[in-house]
C-alpha cells in the first residue's frame, strides 16, 4: 500500500444477494475495472456496495428461495486516524481490518456489523462520508449544488481547520441567538408570570412548608385531641357534681339541711362530718370547674391552630396533586424561577452585547475564509479548465463567480457559481445550463480527481461515470482515472475498453442458468481476468472479433 493511501477495500462478499448465489469478489489497491454484458449483474455489485456503506435495504434483494442475504466488505486500513474514529465509535480495529456486514432477511428486515459487533447504518454513512466516495449513474447533479461547490473550494484549500473555528463560533452565536430568543418571548408574558409566581409563592410561604413540621403537626394534633377526651370526661364530672338537675352538691346541700334540723337526733361530730363532706365536694366542683376554664381557652385555641395549619398543607398537597416534599420542591423551584424573571432583562442585556461581539467575531472569520476562498477558487478554476481540456473539451473554459451573501451561514458569506464556457464564443454560462450529460461527467471526474489529491477519501467507486462517452474521450477519462488511482483506489463500472484496458485488475460478471430439480434458475458470476482471457474480452469489448 502507498504511504499516503489510508484504506482500501479488499474484497466483498455476496450470499444469496439478488441473482448471486456465495461469491468473494477481490479488489486490487488501484484500479479496478467491473465490466460484463449488460444486465449481468455489475450494477448488484454497485448496490452491495451502497449497502454497506449505510443505504437502506428491501427484501427483493434476498436471493429466490433464501430467507437471509448476506454483503460483507472487508477494508484494509494502515491509518491511525481512521483506527481512532472506529475506537473512539466503539469499533476497535483488529489486525489492520475494517469488516463491514449486512444481513437482509425475506421480510425485508436488516441488520448491521461492523467489526463483528451489531452497529447503527448511521455510523456506516458516517465512515462512508469521510473516506469513501461513491459516484453513481446520477450523482453529477451533486455537483450543480453549491454547498458541494463550495466543499471542493475548502477542501483544495485545505481550509478545514479555519472552517471549523468559524462554524464552532458560529454554532455559539447561533445558540446565543436562540437563548435571547427565548428569553425575548419569556418577557412578553413575564407580567402575568410574575404575578402568578409571586401569588403561589405567598401560599407556600405561608406555611414553608416541610415533611418535618407536617409530622411535628400531627403529632401534635394527636396530643391535643387525646387532652380533649380527658377534657370532656372532667365536664361529665362537671356536669354530675353542680349541672345536672339533680347534682351531687344538691343533694348533698339537702342532706346537710336536714341534718341540721334534726341536730337534736345527730350527734355533734356526725354532723360535722356530712358538713365536711359539704365544703369538701363544693371544693372539688370548684376545682374542677377551674381545671376546664383554664385548659378550655387554651386547648381550643391550640387545637384550632393545629388544624387550620394542617388544613393548609391538605388544599396545597391538593392544589398541586404532589406530597409534602414535593411542596418543599416547588416553593424553591417558584423562588428561583421568579428570581430568573426577575434578572430576566439584566441577562436579556448581557446575551445581547455577547451576540454582538461574537457576530463581529464570526464575520471576521467569514471574512477571512471569504478571502481565502476567492484566492483559492482561481487556482481551482484554473485547474479544472486544464483538467478539463486532457479530457477532450480543448475548447473548454472553467470560472467559479465568488460572491457574497448578505447574511452569515454556516460555512460563512461565500456564495459559490460554477461556470463553464464549452464552445468559444458562446459565453460563459452556469454549468447546469450548457453541459451535457458527457460534459457534466467529465467535469465530476475532473472534480474527483482534485478531491483524490486533498481530501481524506481514499476509495472511489464510479458507477458508469461513462455513460454517453466515446472515442479520444473515452481514452483521456481512463488515464485521468489510472491518475486517480496513483493515490486512492479506484472500483469503476464500465462498458468502454479504453476504461478497462488501463485497468490493474478487471472483475468480469457473466450469468449463467442452471437446472435444480427441473427448476432453471439464474445465477451471477464475478471472476478476475488475466493474460489472454484479459486481452480477448478487451477485444471483444472494442468489437474486434
Amino acid at each position: 500500500m502507498k504511504k499516503d493511501q489510508s484504506i482500501f477495500l479488499e474484497s466483498i462478499s455476496l450470499s444469496n444477494f439478488a441473482t448471486f448465489e456465495n461469491q468473494i469478489i477481490y479488489f486490487d489497491q488501484k484500479f479496478n475495472a467491473i465490466i460484463g454484458e449488460t444486465g449481468a449483474g455489475k450494477s448488484l455489485i454497485v448496490d452491495a456496495f451502497q449497502i454497506i456503506l449505510g443505504s437502506r435495504t428491501t427484501r427483493e434483494m434476498v436471493r429466490k428461495g433464501s430467507k437471509l442475504a448476506v454483503v460483507e466488505a472487508i477494508f484494509k486500513c494502515h491509518d491511525n486516524r481512521i483506527t481512532s474514529f472506529l475506537e473512539e465509535e466503539g469499533f476497535p480495529v483488529s489486525e489492520e481490518e475494517i469488516i463491514i456486514k449486512k444481513t437482509i432477511s425475506s421480510e425485508g428486515k436488516s441488520k448491521s456489523y461492523l467489526n463483528l459487533q451489531s452497529c447503527p447504518a448511521n455510523l456506516l454513512q458516517k465512515f462512508a462520508r469521510n473516506y469513501v466516495d461513491l459516484v453513481g449513474q446520477f450523482d453529477n447533479q451533486k455537483l450543480l449544488t453549491n454547498e458541494y461547490q463550495l466543499s471542493l473550494v475548502d477542501t483544495f484549500g485545505k481550509l478545514s481547520n479555519p472552517l471549523d473555528k468559524y462554524q464552532k463560533s458560529y454554532n455559539e452565536f447561533l445558540s446565543i441567538a436562540q437563548e435571547i430568543e427565548n428569553l425575548s418571548d419569556r418577557a412578553e408574558t413575564s407580567t402575568v408570570r410574575k404575578e402568578y409566581l409571586e401569588f403561589q409563592i405567598k401560599l407556600l410561604a405561608k406555611i414553608n412548608p416541610s415533611k418535618e413540621r407536617e409530622t411535628e403537626l400531627i403529632n401534635k394534633k394527636e396530643e391535643l385531641l387525646a387532652q380533649e377526651k380527658r377534657q370532656k370526661t372532667l365536664l361529665e364530672v362537671k356536669y354530675l357534681m353542680e349541672d345536672s338537675p339533680e347534682n351531687i352538691l344538691q343533694f348533698v346541700g339537702k342532706a346537710s339541711k336536714l341534718s341540721n334540723m334534726a341536730s337534736d337526733e345527730i350527734p355533734q361530730a356526725t354532723l360535722e362530718k356530712i358538713l365536711d363532706a359539704e365544703q369538701l365536694l363544693s371544693d372539688f366542683s370548684f376545682e374542677v370547674s377551674k381545671l376546664l376554664n383554664n385548659q378550655a381557652e387554651n386547648l381550643e385555641q391550640n387545637l384550632e391552630t393545629v388544624l387550620d395549619e394542617l388544613n393548609q398543607y391538605q388544599e396545597l398537597k391538593r392544589k398541586f396533586s404532589c406530597s409534602t416534599d414535593d411542596l418543599e420542591q416547588k416553593l424553591s423551584a417558584f423562588e428561583h424561577e421568579l428570581e430568573e424573571l426577575n434578572s430576566l432583562e439584566r441577562n436579556l442585556a448581557e446575551l445581547l452585547k455577547q451576540k454582538d461581539k461574537l457576530y463581529n467575531r464570526c464575520l471576521k472569520m467569514a471574512e477571512e475564509l471569504h478571502q481565502s476562498r476567492v484566492s483559492i477558487s482561481e487556482k481551482v478554476e484554473g485547474k479544472l479548465t486544464k483538467l478539463l481540456r486532457k479530457l477532450n473539451m480543448e475548447d473548454a473554459t472553467f470560472k467559479i463567480i465568488v460572491d457574497t451573501c448578505e447574511q452569515l451561514g454556516p460555512n460563512g458569506i461565500t456564495q459559490l457559481s460554477f461556470m463553464a464556457e464549452t464552445n468559444k464564443g458562446e459565453g460563459i454560462h452556469p454549468i447546469a445550463k450548457i453541459a451535457s450529460g458527457g460534459e457534466l461527467s467529465r467535469i465530476l471526474l475532473a472534480v474527483r480527481q482534485i478531491v483524490s489529491e486533498g481530501q481524506s477519501i481514499s476509495i472511489f467507486f464510479f458507477d458508469e461515470i461513462d455513460t454517453g462517452i466515446g472515442g479520444k474521450t473515452a481514452v483521456k477519462i481512463a488515464d485521468t482515472l489510472n491518475e486517480i488511482s496513483t493515490s486512492g483506489q479506484v472500483i469503476t463500472v464500465t462498458h468502454l475498453p479504453q476504461i478497462a484496458k488501463v485497468a490493474t485488475k478487471l472483475v468480469y460478471v457473466e450469468k449463467e442458468t442452471i437446472e435444480i430439480d427441473n427448476i432453471t434458475r439464474t445465477k451471477s458470476i464475478a471472476r478476475a481476468i488475466f493474460d489472454d482471457e484479459r486481452v480477448k474480452t478487451l477485444q471483444e469489448m472494442a468489437g474486434l472479433q
